[in-house]
């Protein structure tokens, strides 16, 4: 292997890491100016990578629509005039 191949591969993981954290710069200042491209790199970046706690966000959202519907029920049957 050559000299430059062997520095490269030392310095690989440092440059990657330096690259990731230029292009999260990058996203911030495009959030914080409220820009589309911002949206869509991250509405994309939530369809491709995975969801560790998507199982109880859908629970939480069951339970709370459960709860509404049962309130729903409740008022409705409170605001029926009795015979």
């Amino acid at each position: 292997m050559t000299v430059m191949a062997e520095a490269f591969y030392a310095l690989a993981p440092w440059l990657s890491v330096a690259l990731m954290l230029l292009v999260f710069r990058v996203l911030y200042r495009w959030a914080k100016a409220k820009k589309t491209g911002a949206l869509a790199v991250g509405a994309l970046a939530q369809m491709v990578l995975p969801d560790p706690l998507a199982e109880r966000t859908f629970e939480q959202i069951q339970h709370k629509n459960q709860k509404e519907k049962k309130q729903n029920r409740r008022n409705e049957e409170d605001s029926l005039p009795e015979n």
